[in-house]
């Protein structure tokens, strides 16, 4: 199972992206990041994008995981 953290996980792709994930046998989601001070830190990453609660709160950094799939801004991408 390859552990997964998506950067930008609160816009629209990276909500999309959690969804998949979260359907995908073969991934773990391990991380849900947005920049510091984004208005959806510590709200469960499910929640956000729809599809109920699935024990991931988005967070300011990821720490265990395989695979980053990074769909923050430019500057975002920066800072990780």
């Amino acid at each position: 199972m390859t552990k997964l953290a998506i950067s930008g996980a609160a816009g629209r792709m990276g909500q999309r992206l959690i969804d998949l994930g979260n359907q995908d046998v073969q991934l773990k989601l391990t991380g849900a990041v947005e920049a510091a001070g984004h208005p959806k830190l510590g709200q469960d990453a499910g929640d956000v994008c729809g599809i109920g609660p699935i024990g991931l709160p988005i967070a300011e950094a990821y720490e265990d995981c395989e695979v980053v799939i990074d769909f923050s801004s430019a500057a975002g991408a920066q800072k990780a």
